[in-house]
């Protein structure tokens, strides 16, 4: 090999990598097994191959007219890459709220999100803004129904305090879904537009994704639908006399971001580059597309209320995706915000990640590091092409409250999809469907969906079956938890694999597991057996150990009715059904079915 120091690039003595060399290569190794089991189905229906090169990219081109589409700060000072650190502030007493902003901004906050809750009709501008200097923080407020009456009153609060109100940045967020929607006052976004502050950093207008996200909405969807509001808008501004390009200059997108962490990263760049299309299509001109205002949340459809310390690992995923997707600005939810009003902790360490990406991991240092990338070149044509269609699609249903049916039915499809993945296990929740802790419940625990506090629409959420399973055995079981045993019919390695399946499986249903042993004496399986305290004996072994073995054990038990009897394997498959077995667990069974049955059995049996 050339020494570097003549000149020569790095690898040049290597053979430039090819796909199809590299395919053909992996057909040997699959040995049989078809190319198709490496690649991946998305949620939406697409297809993405498990490898990509230069070329796949060359057939994307169109896309390089969007990398580092992104606007630097107008504040002077920042780096190449700036995003605002919004905390959101859950305003139920405005002196209590002005203290948490004043910490937040000490604290590494550049913007302040105010949560007006619905029951909350009247408040204080002056004593919630007290000390705050607004010409150097992002100042949002998000309310249910009209917010002309704040923004006029803050308007009024900016005048009052003088200074440049150029430099205001903000955005007055409002729920794009559901009635409210369809029927705003007359004249809504004139007066919307005459009581905004004189400032092109302030956005009165928004459009919510996060609401499609939040109804368990994929990706397509969420694109789709978010697009199909903004039309709506649109036409409800031009019955107004209103020009498109005033609404494009005056808007903010709000963008929901979860835990799939590359398709997530497309999907907020895709949302850019639509909005932008879209904006050409209505004969917009001078709107370049890092003009438009992306402020992405971290999920709250992925986050669980159980193990809740795993919601900060995904909040870090989620904030890093928002970052490289383009996000202007960001609000990371405290990890415990479904559980309880947040903590000083949980609001410092939700601040502390998009600190510590900007400070310590220097995501501010590059403007679009994933620009370019093959992989998120094609999820992003792919979002693109599909969202595109399923746009059309909604549009053709007809204006927004007309599409309201097509666009629930879409979504609880999607929703009830996914969940069954959870639910089957084809899809990993870490302390919620696998690497559970069996911890007791937390005290005061309730399940289910979340209320949003700012509109009459609930947020979904993905883990909420699974806990319900726990919930429904701590509540009803008393001190009578039921009890798992797994028992090994011999040393087979398909014993130990099935029996180490077992454990996680009953413990998404609160249920104690234990692992039995097995020293090749099927006298001393029988013995176990019976000397068990167990409710469900789940059998562990071979394939064909199940048609020998599970026979001639329950031969010799008397009573094979005191015990729910399952097997560990795929009743599908030759030689596993048993006449005397209950219920069959494996890979791509439904815990949900599976355990509620045997809850509805066993704490009927209880109480």
């Amino acid at each position: 090999m050339k020494h570097l120091s003549e000149g020569n690039k790095l690898f040049t003595d290597f053979a430039p990598a090819d796909k199809r060399a590299w395919k053909e290569k992996v057909l040997v190794e699959l040995d049989g097994k078809p190319y198709e089991d490496l690649c991946w189905k998305t949620d939406e229906g697409f297809v993405i191959e498990p490898y990509f090169d230069k070329k796949d990219s060359d057939r994307v081109k169109y896309l390089k007219a969007y990398h580092h589409a992104l606007q630097p700060d107008p504040l002077p000072g920042q780096g190449p890459r700036y995003w605002t650190n919004t905390e959101q502030i859950i305003v139920t007493s405005e002196v209590e709220a002005n203290q948490q902003a004043l910490a937040a901004l000490q604290s590494g906050a550049d913007g302040l999100l105010f949560l007006i809750p619905t029951k909350k009709k009247t408040f204080s501008l002056e004593v919630l803004l007290r000390d705050i200097l607004l010409q150097y923080c992002a100042v949002s407020f998000r309310v249910t129904g009209s917010p002309i009456a704040l923004l006029t009153a803050y308007t009024a609060y900016l005048a009052q305090q003088g200074g440049d109100n150029e430099a205001i940045q903000g955005t007055i967020f409002q729920s794009t879904a559901g009635d409210y929607m369809v029927t705003k006052d007359a004249g809504f976004y004139t007066k919307l537009l005459k009581a905004k502050p004189e400032s092109k950093h302030f956005k009165p207008i928004s459009i919510d994704f996060t609401d499609f996200h939040h109804q368990g909405g994929h990706a397509v969807q969420e694109i789709a639908f978010g697009l199909h509001a903004l039309v709506a808008i649109l036409d409800a501004a031009a019955k107004e006399s209103i020009q498109p390009a005033v609404i494009f200059a005056n808007i903010s997108l709000q963008v929901a971001v979860g835990t799939d962490y590359f398709k997530e990263i497309a999907k907020v760049k895709v949302i850019r580059i639509l909005v932008y299309e879209l904006a050409r299509i209505y004969n917009v001109t001078g709107l370049q597309p890092e003009e438009i205002h992306i402020h992405c949340y971290t999920s709250l459809w992925s986050k669980t209320k159980l193990a809740t310390s795993v919601n900060m690992l995904r909040n870090t995923t989620e904030a890093m995706a928002a970052i490289l997707g383009g996000c202007n600005a960001l609000t990371i939810l405290p990890h415990d915000v479904l559980t309880s009003h947040p903590t000083a902790f949980s609001t410092r360490i939700a601040r502390n990640i998009s600190n510590i990406l900007r400070e310590e991991s220097h995501f501010n240092l590059v403007v679009d590091p994933s620009a370019g990338s093959y992989y998120l070149e094609q999820l992003s044509d792919h979002l693109i092409r599909e969202s595109w269609l399923l746009f059309q699609a909604v549009e053709a249903k007809g204006e927004f409250g007309q599409a309201q049916a097509f666009i629930r039915q879409q979504l609880e499809a999607s929703r009830a999809s996914k969940a069954k993945k959870v639910a089957t296990r084809q899809k990993v929740m870490v302390g919620t469907s696998d690497y559970i802790h069996p911890e007791p419940l937390p005290e005061a625990f309730s399940g289910g969906d979340v209320k949003d506090l700012a509109s009459h629409i609930p947020f979904r959420r993905l883990a909420k079956h699974m806990e319900a399973l726990r919930l429904k055995t701590a509540t009803n079981a008393g001190r009578n938890i039921p009890k798992v045993l797994a028992l090994p019919l011999s040393r087979h390695k398909m014993a130990e694999i099935r029996m180490s399946f077992t454990a996680p499986y009953f413990l998404c249903g609160g249920f104690e597991t234990e692992k039995g042993m097995f020293d090749d004496d099927d006298e001393k399986g029988i013995g176990q057996l019976l000397s068990t305290d167990a409710d469900i004996i789940v059998f562990c072994g071979s394939d064909e150990e199940y048609a020998e073995k599970i026979p001639m054990l329950l031969k010799q038990i008397k009573d094979p009715e005191k015990w729910i009897l399952a097997i560990a394997g795929n009743p599908e498959k030759p030689g596993i059904r048993q006449d005397a077995i209950h219920h069959y667990i494996y890979a791509g069974s439904d815990i949900v079915e599976t355990i509620t049955s045997l809850q509805n059995r066993l704490l009927t049996q209880k109480t």
